[in-house]
């Protein structure tokens, strides 16, 4: 029980922040429904990589955000997306407080711009 909340602390929730932080940065900028079939796309690409489509993402390196990190170095499971190129990780615990430090970082930039820019547009 308590190593099922760890990892929904660890990988779910930092996830689910990210989605719902980037969701209101693209809510702040464009219409409404065009804004959540962005924020579901850029999601999909965060998310979901294949091989058959050779688009560059985060994933197998630091910064992904998916939580292969994290579940590599705190509960030693296997990533879905294999660790390679310059930017890759070793599966020990302190690169996966390195990534949940990225991801919360990252949920706070999204936060703090798009709550800029809400105030700016309402201003006008």
């Amino acid at each position: 029980m308590l190593l099922a909340m760890a990892a929904i602390v660890g990988i779910v929730a930092p996830s689910a922040l990210i989605a719902l932080s980037m969701s209101a940065l693209l809510g702040t900028v464009l219409p409404r429904g065009l804004a959540r079939i962005a924020a579901v796309l850029v999601w999909l690409w965060i998310q979901f990589s294949t091989p058959l489509i050779p688009v560059p993402t985060l994933n197998g390196t630091a910064f992904n955000l998916v939580g292969d990190t994290v579940t590599a170095g705190f509960f030693d499971g296997n990533p879905i997306y294999a660790p390679d190129g310059p930017l890759s990780y070793q599966s020990e615990p302190w690169s996966a407080a390195l990534s949940l430090v990225w991801q919360l970082a990252l949920i706070f930039v999204l936060l703090a711009v798009g709550s800029r820019l809400a105030e700016t547009l309402r201003q006008r």
